[in-house]
This record gives structure tokens, C-alpha cells and sequence, in this order.
């Protein structure tokens, strides 16, 4: 399953937020001229996710994906954070800011996923862990402004 849009920018600040499961191999989250992708590291054998702008920024995942597993990367600035089940799992300091532009393809690669979320600012700590909160509690406000 992949969705492919044409001429798309963001300059920016952005948050991405995907659910995923039964992930089998590589999956390529988001790509453009910078991407981001959850594969296997190749030195602790878990998985990791992972965001490449020239440079690979990665943290391993503590989930096998045999449940839902919500995933989140976050640009603030020159700050880049990664995020799994809403919590923080690394920050890191951008040597620049790289703007996603071009021809970009979302979710390419064998897995279920769900409630792909792409915003143009970069959401805080405390909004990616209601959304979590949200989702895995069924209150059925996961799409509240918070996002």
C-alpha cells in the first residue's frame, strides 16, 4: 500500500503520525527529497525508526509490531523528536533545515496501517501523548485541535 502526491512542500516545522502492525521488512513512512522508515538495525536486530535529511537519525522500537503501534516524528526548529505510543524515545539537534519537497510517497511497504497524519507544525509532547491516549482509550477524540 503506498499514497504518492505530486508537488508537495513543507518548509518547516511538521509532525507525521502513523499506526502500524504486522510490519514484514522494510516500510518507507514518508519520502520525498528527506524521508523517514522503520527497518531492521542491522547491529541489535530490532527495529527502528528512522528519518533521513542527508543525515540518518534513528532509535530503536521497543514493539515487534504484533499490536497497533502508533509512531511519531516531529521537526520544532532544528530540534527533530521520535516518538513511539507517545512516548519520547530521542531528540535531536538538526545541523540544518531541510524543507520536504517534490514528489512525496507515504506508507510504502508490507504492513497495516492506519490514521496517517501529516500537519505543518510541530505538535508538543503532552498533544502526541493525548492522541495516543486518545486512540488506545476509544474516547474518540483523536482528531480534537490538540493535533
Amino acid at each position: 500500500m503506498s499514497v504518492y502526491f505530486e508537488s508537495f512542500s513543507i518548509s518547516g516545522d511538521f509532525t507525521f503520525n502513523v499506526w502500524l502492525r504486522n510490519v514484514v521488512g522494510p516500510v518507507i513512512l514518508f519520502n520525498a527529497n528527506i524521508g523517514a522508515s522503520v527497518a531492521q538495525n542491522p547491529e541489535t536486530g530490532a527495529q527502528r525508526l528512522g528519518f533521513n535529511d542527508g543525515v540518518l537519525h534513528y532509535n530503536d522500537l521497543t514493539s515487534d509490531f504484533s499490536l497497533w503501534t502508533m509512531l511519531t516524528i516531529s521537526r520544532d526548529g532544528s530540534i527533530l523528536r521520535l516518538y513511539e505510543n507517545g512516548a519520547l524515545l530521542n531528540t535531536f539537534i538538526l545541523d540544518s533545515i531541510v524543507p520536504i519537497i517534490g514528489n512525496l510517497t507515504v506508507l510504502d511497504g508490507t504492513c497495516y496501517a492506519s490514521d496517517i497524519l501529516m500537519v505543518e507544525r510541530a505538535v508538543s509532547d503532552d498533544g502526541i501523548l493525548y492522541r495516543y491516549s486518545d486512540m488506545t482509550e476509544n474516547r474518540g477524540n483523536a482528531t480534537c485541535p490538540v493535533m
